[in-house]
This record gives C-alpha cells, structure tokens and sequence, in this order.
C-alpha cells in the first residue's frame, strides 16, 4: 500500500512539474467595459430642455385639442342637419338612417381622438429623442476620455450605480441653459 502511495506522489509530482515546464502563457482577461451612465430627467431639469419641452407639447396638444373640438362640431352640425330633415316621428326608415349616421359620428370622432392622443405621444417622443440627440456627442466625448464602453440612461431599469460612474452633472456643466422661448430643435408638430 505505501508503495502506491509513493508512485501516486511521484506521479501527481511528475504531472505538476510537466505544467509548470510547460510554460503556457495565462489566457489574456479582457478589461472590463467600463460602464457611465446619466440622469437625463435631471440633465433637462438643470438646462431648462425639460420646460422647453413641456411647453411645446402643451402647445401642440392645446391645437389638437382645438382641431378635435373644430371637428366635433362638423359632426354635430350634420347630424342637427340630419335630424330636421326628418318630417315626422313616424319615419322609421328616416330615423334610422339617422341612428347609422350618429353610430358613424361617433365613430369617427373616436377615431379622431384616438389618432389625437397617437400624434402627441409621437410628438412627445420625437422631442425627448432630439434631446437625447442634442446630449449624444457631450455623452461620447467624456465616455472617451474615459475610456468607457457605454453611456446608459439611468432610468427604472437601473437598480443602482455608483456616483463615479454618474456622468450627469458633467454633462449638465457642457449644456448651455435653455429658455421656454427658445426653440432649439424644429419638429414638425401635430
């Protein structure tokens, strides 16, 4: 039994030796990406873009309300229409036409409205993209001087991150404060 021990030693030793004669260079670790990552809420608060925003779209959906109210009253308008042309009470097939007319009037205006609400959110969504637009290039640059990988939105996503990585406050101190008059970026409006 001890002579087993002994060549099981000898081996383990023999094998180990091998290795290390062997001399093969370590697999190479890849750096880690360095990850950055920035407020944009904060950015647009900080810079006055968030009020600038805001505004604009309160503008748009007050002229989309108005479009909505304009063509709630052509509906009604032609249905009043409508309503005097029928004679009599008695009528039945002049009020049912009338009740397929009102049926389509509602019908369209919610699909008015339904269209309305669309052209704001993609109204909405087309301005914070030309925020985020506007940041890119400030966000690149201090991600390569720093030899990051990427620059990430915090947002509900993000669970938490170390303020050294926070590249917020450096990009609000490269943005120029914007004013509700100005208008920085043109988007067609709904």
């Amino acid at each position: 039994m001890r002579k087993c021990v002994n060549v099981l030693m000898v081996s383990l030793f023999l094998v180990l030796l091998s290795a290390c004669a062997n001399k093969q260079q370590p697999l190479p670790v890849e750096p880690k990406p360095q990850v950055l990552v920035l407020d944009l809420t904060a950015i647009a608060k900080a810079t006055g873009r968030g009020a600038v925003i805001a505004d604009k779209i309160e503008q748009a959906n007050a002229r989309l309300e108005q479009q909505l109210t304009d063509f709630k009253e052509k509906i009604e308008f032609r249905l009043r229409e409508e309503k005097n042309k029928i004679k009599s009470k008695r009528d039945k097939e002049a009020q049912q036409h009338f009740q397929v007319l009102f049926v389509k009037a509602q019908q369209q205006m919610q699909r008015a409205q339904m269209q309305a609400k669309q052209k704001s959110q993609l109204y909405k969504a087309k301005l914070w993209q030309a925020f985020k637009n506007e940041i890119k290039p400030f966000a690149k640059q201090i991600a390569q001087s720093r030899d990051a990988s990427i620059v990430r939105f915090v947002d509900a996503s993000s669970l938490w991150h170390s303020r050294s990585v926070d590249i917020t406050d450096v990009v609000i101190g490269l943005l120029p404060v914007a004013t509700v008059s100005e208008s920085e970026t043109v988007i067609e409006t709904p």
